[in-house]
């Protein structure tokens, strides 16, 4: 009797942890898999990377897009891939949507780069100057001499000359010829750097000499 009890109980745990399994399997007795089983499969969310297909209106300076910070990609191409996650997107005043599959949207653009300058052109330019005693004296009947300012005017406005062909041009030329008995070139025609005034004026008797 006792073996046939012991062999009766054993197969009712048997049979209670079959029914267990069972219950598990159809997922009664577990809220969790019962809520999964009547929603059905778990739904997957999607993901993307950020939307870039607006990029181009901080790259691409030009009169359409002045709020640009840079204008070292004008006259280029810009292309972009974006890839979106919801399901309807709206551009340029239409929407698209899909509920399913992700909507991808590929833009390929050329924009217009016109450059207007000038480079004014380079000149040479030779001076010939006096510089005789009449640069620094003037003679009366009687040869008696007065001193006056022909040749510092000269120079004074030779300065204002010169400066303004250097800021012509950089690459602008310049000679200066001086002469009373004999001929000097005081400034060999070429390209010259300086600060304030290029001439100025020395008396040497009996005329004024040009210093640079």
């Amino acid at each position: 009797m006792k073996s046939h009890k012991y062999r009766s109980d054993f197969w009712r745990i048997v049979a209670s942890a079959a029914l267990c399994i069972a219950l598990l399997g159809t997922g009664i007795g577990n809220g969790s898999i019962t809520a999964m089983a009547a929603e059905g499969e778990p739904t997957a969310t999607k993901v993307a990377d950020i939307d870039a297909s607006d990029g181009y209106t901080n790259l691409m300076a030009n009169e359409e897009y002045p709020n640009a910070t840079t204008s070292r990609y004008a006259g280029r191409i810009w292309a972009d891939k974006s890839v979106f996650a919801d399901e309807t997107i709206e551009r340029d005043g239409k929407k698209f949507t899909n509920d399913s599959d992700f909507l991808v949207s590929a833009s390929f653009l050329g924009s217009t780069r016109s450059v207007i300058g000038s480079e004014p052109l380079p000149v040479d330019l030779m001076v010939i100057l006096d510089r005789s005693s009449s640069m620094a004296n003037d003679y009366d009947a009687n040869d008696n001499t007065t001193p006056n300012n022909r040749m510092k005017n000269a120079v004074t406005a030779l300065n204002g000359l010169f400066q303004q062909v250097k800021e012509h041009s950089k690459d602008s030329r310049i000679a200066l010829v001086a002469y009373s008995r004999q001929v000097v070139t005081a400034l060999p025609l070429g390209t010259y750097t300086w600060e304030g005034d290029l001439l100025s004026t020395s008396l040497v008797e009996p005329s004024n000499d040009v210093a640079y």
